[in-house]
């Protein structure tokens, strides 16, 4: 691959006065002592004074990406896709909002992710109320123990599949006939033919709204509302904006955490729109769209170190 010299100089540098440098010695005899199967070629690599990526095989851990529902099996894979690569003499942030993030790995391993590519950025986007997606919002962390034997290639559709706000958007006005994956999901292709069968169709899916019980009621009374879909949209994403903020004041900390054992593995979705506050769920609220993988490495090991 090819790369400009000088982006190559700036991000060798960032990585020699980064966060890992003062772990890398410190994780890698951690993972010997455990006999962890997980790659030491980031840590390798970063003694060397080189960029990692994911591409190159040099991510610690084998579960992260983007989650994509396997219609067959009903149940998610991961594509790790190009974030978190150095590409052309580029490093690939991570983009979420109408998709999360997700990985997973024990404690430390999660950590060692984050250090791995520490200066890896993270992006956020947040539906506006023209339906569009814009860089503005807040990042949110949200954690949560995989009882499902480190595999996020298992059936948890019911663990990580969240509803985007663009995608429900499109039913705010009833009509005959919903295509593809959605009848599945909505639990028939005539689900927003009458507010009974929608309100139905909510209710399957209702754990995996941003928002819960408010979100849900409030797209039933914009379905039953007379007006143009636009509108309807500008309604809805006002409401979650508002909701969001609500919210954002008391979630400057992490909220939950007790309810996560450390000794066994997590998941950790990266997410514009959290899923809500559960016995399962930890979550902590980011200032602003775009942070970096240190940022998000940091608040992890408060969590953690929490649990010590």
């Amino acid at each position: 691959m090819g790369c400009s010299s000088s982006s190559q100089k700036n991000d060798v540098a960032k990585y020699e006065n980064g966060w890992i440098s003062k772990f890398v010695d410190r994780i890698a005899h951690w993972l010997d002592q455990r006999k962890r199967k997980v790659s030491k070629k980031c840590f390798l690599k970063r003694k060397k004074k080189q960029i990692p990526s994911a591409a190159d095989g040099d991510s610690p851990l084998k579960a992260f990406g983007y989650p994509h529902f396997n219609e067959a099996r009903r149940g998610l894979t991961v594509r790790a896709g190009v974030p978190l690569s150095f590409i052309r003499g580029f490093s690939q942030p991570i983009k979420i909002g109408s998709q999360d993030y997700v990985f997973s790995g024990y404690p430390e391993e999660i950590i060692a992710f984050c250090a791995c590519f520490e200066n890896y950025e993270v992006i956020g986007e947040s539906l506006s109320d023209s339906g569009h997606w814009v860089h503005e919002g807040d990042i949110k962390i949200q954690l949560q123990n995989a009882h499902i034997g480190g595999r996020l290639d298992s059936s948890v559709f019911d663990l990580l599949f969240k509803y985007t706000l663009d995608r429900i958007t499109k039913y705010l006005n009833p009509i005959q006939i919903i295509h593809g994956i959605d009848c599945q999901l909505l639990g028939g292709c005539d689900a927003v033919s009458s507010e009974a069968k929608f309100r139905k169709a909510l209710k399957k899916i209702k754990e995996w709204l941003p928002g819960a019980e408010k979100y849900t009621e409030k797209i039933i009374e914009l379905f039953k509302k007379k007006g143009s879909l636009k509108d309807k949209t500008k309604e809805l994403v006002d409401f979650v904006k508002q909701e969001e903020q609500k919210k954002a004041k008391i979630r400057q900390q992490w909220i939950g955490w007790e309810h996560i054992e450390r000794k066994e593995m997590i998941i950790v979705t990266l997410t514009m729109y959290d899923k809500p506050n559960s016995n399962v769920r930890a979550t902590y609220t980011l200032a602003g769209s775009k942070v970096s993988m240190r940022d998000i490495g940091e608040a992890l090991k408060v969590a953690i170190d929490k649990k010590k």
